[in-house]
């Protein structure tokens, strides 16, 4: 797997950017707002990725965030959501807003994206709602997603948490911890005292 891309920018254009390194250019996909955030022709960059693998294609999927990445990962999991339908998601609007609209069940912003209709938004938001968590004090909407968490959520939930105590145990684990068995174990101790 690719975890990531570093090099100087050869390439940028709506929808993919070229990434020239070790004699390579690399075509990654990129959403709308990465292609905003980008820095000029030739200038250094680094894209963490996603690198999709089909039958009959093997494609790479770039971000400047970690959490853009995540969520889109997370749109993946999604039954019927593609590379390029999540990427389609992820240019309608930026990462904490879409996140929040998902954690709060909010389908207008997402039907906003190109090819995705009431049914599709309301899907992504049933199988994303307990996944995306809404985490800081002052407002602000910071997705913070690990693919540990999810397991960590539903074993909290099979011990008779409610879900806001399972958010919110969950958003205070220390990032350091990977393990969903230690994440687990740090989520509780939050929890309880």
């Amino acid at each position: 797997m690719i975890y990531s891309v570093s090099g100087k920018l050869q390439l940028k254009k709506n929808g993919y950017a070229v990434i020239r390194t070790g004699g390579l250019g690399y075509k990654v996909f990129i959403s709308l707002n990465t292609y905003k955030n980008l820095p000029e022709i030739g200038e250094d960059v680094t894209l963490m990725t996603h690198f999709h693998v089909r039958e009959d294609d093997m494609s790479l999927y770039g971000f400047l965030e970690e959490r853009e990445l995540n969520l889109f990962e997370l749109l993946l999991s999604v039954s019927g959501i593609g590379p390029k339908t999540a990427l389609n998601i992820l240019s309608a609007a930026p990462v904490d807003r879409l996140s929040g609209a998902i954690a709060k069940g909010e389908t207008d912003l997402i039907q906003k994206s190109y090819g995705i209709g009431k049914k599709t938004a309301e899907r992504i938001v049933m199988e994303l709602k307990e996944k995306v968590f809404v985490i800081d004090g002052k407002g602000e909407e910071v997705v913070r997603l690990m693919e540990s968490d999810s397991d960590v959520y539903d074993a909290l939930m099979s011990l008779g948490y409610a879900s806001r105590q399972v958010k919110e145990g969950i958003s205070k684990i220390d990032p350091k911890l990977k393990s969903v068995d230690d994440r687990l174990r740090d989520a509780l101790k939050k929890m309880k005292g």
